[in-house]
């Protein structure tokens, strides 16, 4: 992203407040109003206690007495109803706001390229996904509204204080300026150190989620001791900076009580001087220490409010750096908009150049002048030896990154031409890192739509699933636990072949998709893609030779090129590379 947009763009808290009202404009509206009427009743309050000291008890007026305290409950009770309200509001407002940020972020992170996946630890994304979060929830409306009820309050108390008096009014405001200059020192010390805590527990939670979710692997690679030296290592450097931004914020609210106690003294002291003079009444000085508590309860709400926006503001600033992350995938309004799914008939690859960034001065391609076509109702293979640029060429068409030099064409048409989401729902990929759901067979085929038992049935047929879901009490509703836990690695392949066979994309490539299945097993699943995919564009990338040899043409890789191509008889006779890694297999 270039650097004049980056300028351009507001700061991450007032882009979060915009995003806070654009979603919540009728509740904002009705809190406001709910605000202002129960600030009009606190304001009102002390100078009932006044009324009710000075003219009902001292000046023995009995029904002004009693007309007064009826007045001051039912306002008190009102006032207490309609923070009930505003508290439910305010519920409303802050989930809502969570729900939506996140699902925000969520949108965002699907629109990124490969390339900051391989610059970003997942553990960091997590913690800005979820506790970043968490923690913003704190700056919500509650919060906000609070700063602007505790502000209005404060000034207006100031200005009755100035009326009822003077003198004691300037005592407040000075000790009140102290205060404030405190609170510079502390803001900035707390900024400081939470924003070097968040980064930090990004990283130890990038340890945390490597154990748990490979805690089996652990168990059996006898890896446990090293993942706890790392996160002990990492705990300890938090657990200092935790306890310093604890002593910060204790010594912010420890310095303000301390401020505010100064106050009420001197209220007490002056003003009982006054009154023991008779310059000013026992009414006054009630009235002037409710609007002095109306001034230190805000003023201490406003410090509260304070340490919990410094540490809002650095979960704001990582979580926005996340949404000010450019795709660099780049679309525009120029491509076309999709495909005509039933009218593909080719895919080439044309000299195409491409290596993953790293932090060398010099780029390292993986594929170098690869050329090859792929056309509908053949099934193509790729093989090669590891590290050879097969599945790279997948990711390639799939566009999670983009080609550094030649291009892929869909009938002619560069992919990069094409609307992504248009691309993208014509390609299925199944790949042999596969993703299953803490759910049912059902709902791992299906990804939560609507589809007939039939046609899903009739896919797990054609992925060998159907003898093992038979054999099932509960069939396609059996739960498979977290990460498919509760089935072998072969069944979460054919539940993953399934589910892209169910897509009836017009484009499916098989990223080492059976490599989890024994030899008699893959036979069947090829057999199976010839019969049922005839009319499609089938990709293979196989490791496996034996799985490949009836396929329509093969592709050879090595270094990153095309070494030689042709079906498995030609290759063979050619008693080259593939000749080798067959024999050898």
């Amino acid at each position: 992203m270039e650097k004049s947009n980056i300028s351009k763009r507001k700061s991450p808290i007032k882009r979060f407040i915009k995003f806070v009202v654009n979603h919540n404009k009728m509740s904002i509206f009705t809190a406001m109003i709910m605000v202002i009427f129960i600030t009009s009743i606190d304001l009102v309050l002390p100078m009932m206690t006044k009324n009710m000291v000075d003219k009902g008890i001292t000046g023995k007026n009995l029904e002004l007495l009693l007309k007064i305290i009826v007045a001051y409950s039912v306002m008190s009770v009102l006032a207490r109803v309609l923070n009930l309200a505003l508290g439910y509001i305010y519920a409303t407002m802050r989930n809502r706001v969570a729900v939506k940020f996140r699902l925000k972020v969520l949108d965002h992170l699907s629109k990124l390229s490969g390339k900051f996946y391989t610059e970003n630890k997942t553990g960091n994304l997590m913690s800005i996904v979820q506790s970043d979060i968490d923690i913003i929830e704190n700056i919500d409306a509650e919060l906000v509204f609070s700063i602007i009820k505790n502000s209005i309050t404060a000034i207006i108390s100031l200005y009755l204080m100035f009326r009822l008096q003077s003198v004691l009014f300037v005592v407040v405001v000075f000790i009140q300026i102290l205060l404030v200059t405190t609170q510079r020192y502390f803001t900035k010390n707390i900024h400081s150190n939470v924003s070097m805590f968040r980064d930090e527990y990004g990283d130890t939670s990038n340890v945390v989620q490597e154990y748990v979710y490979n805690i089996m692997n652990v168990i059996i690679s006898k890896s446990k001791r090293f993942f706890i030296s790392q996160f002990i290592k990492g705990q300890r450097g938090l657990i200092n900076k935790d306890i310093k931004i604890d002593v910060l914020m204790s010594g912010n609210m420890c310095v303000a009580n301390i401020f505010n106690l100064m106050m009420s003294m001197a209220i007490y002291g002056y003003g009982g001087y006054m009154i023991i003079n008779g310059d000013f009444t026992l009414g006054s000085l009630i009235a002037f220490q409710n609007y002095a508590g109306m001034l230190i309860g805000p003023c201490i709400s406003i410090v509260n409010a304070n340490n919990r926006i410094q540490q809002a503001k650095v979960s704001i600033e990582r979580v926005y750096s996340i949404l000010d992350e450019e795709p660099v995938i780049d679309e525009d309004q120029n491509m076309l908009e999709g495909l005509r799914a039933d009218n593909i008939k080719e895919i080439s690859v044309e000299n195409v150049k491409f290596g993953y960034e790293n932090d060398e001065s010099e780029k390292k391609y993986i594929l170098n002048n690869v050329s090859m076509k792929f056309k509908r109702g053949d099934i193509s293979a790729i093989v090669g030896e590891s590290g050879c640029g097969k599945s790279t060429l997948s990711k390639l068409m799939y566009r999670l990154w983009d080609v550094d030099d030649g291009s892929i064409k869909i009938d002619e048409r560069d992919i990069r031409n094409i609307k992504l989401m248009s691309l993208r729902k014509c390609i299925s990929v199944v790949s042999q890192e596969i993703v299953i759901f803490d759910s049912t067979i059902r709902n791992n085929i299906s990804l939560g739509k609507k589809i007939p038992d039939d046609d899903i049935l009739r896919v797990c047929s054609l992925a060998g699933l159907d003898d093992f879901i038979s054999s099932l009490e509960a069939g396609l509703d059996t739960e498979i636990g977290e990460k498919g836990i509760k089935i072998s690695g072969g069944q979460k392949q054919r539940i993953s072949i399934a589910r892209a066979m169910l897509c009836d994309s017009p484009i499916i490539i098989f990223d080492e998709a059976t490599s989890a299945l024994d030899n008699v097993s893959q036979d069947i699943i090829m057999d199976s893609i010839k019969k049922n995919l005839e009319d499609r564009i089938v990709i293979v990338i196989a490791h496996r030779l034996s799985t490949i040899k009836d396929v329509d043409k093969i592709f050879v890789m090595s270094n990153g090129k095309i070494a030689e191509s042709g079906n498995h008889e030609e290759l063979i006779s050619k008693k080259g590379i593939y000749y080798k890694l067959y024999r050898n297999e």
